[in-house]
């Protein structure tokens, strides 16, 4: 888990994600962002329950997406609000072949080279 300085939790930073922020979609990802006042990323991972009715799958697979963008955006100097979506084809997805998505989703938003 992300500590609380780098969760985006209010429901109306959320929502202003959703409403004014850019998009990249892939098979498995929908990865949402929008620049923000703070020196640090705030993120947020959001699995459905269209992808899985079972609660243990989709806490497995936000747990390994939250340690995956950990791993990426570690030490990074992005100041932006990420939200990510994940699709029920995540759940088929190796976990090598689900951050190659991550990594090639944030260089297209412009936010890690």
């Amino acid at each position: 888990m992300f500590p609380r300085t780098l969760r985006l939790r209010q429901r109306r930073d959320i929502a202003r994600v959703i409403k004014r922020g850019r998009r990249f979609f892939t098979p498995c990802f929908n990865v949402r962002t929008i620049s923000s006042p703070l020196l640090h990323p705030r993120i947020t991972v959001v699995v459905g329950t269209v992808v899985s009715k079972r609660a243990v799958i989709r806490n497995k697979i936000k747990r390994q997406t939250r340690h995956q963008l950990r791993e990426i955006l570690d030490g990074s100097k992005i100041s932006a609000d990420i939200m990510v979506t994940i699709h029920k084809l995540a759940l088929d997805r190796e976990s090598e072949p689900r951050k190659q998505e991550l990594i090639f989703s944030l260089k297209k938003l412009g936010l890690i080279k």
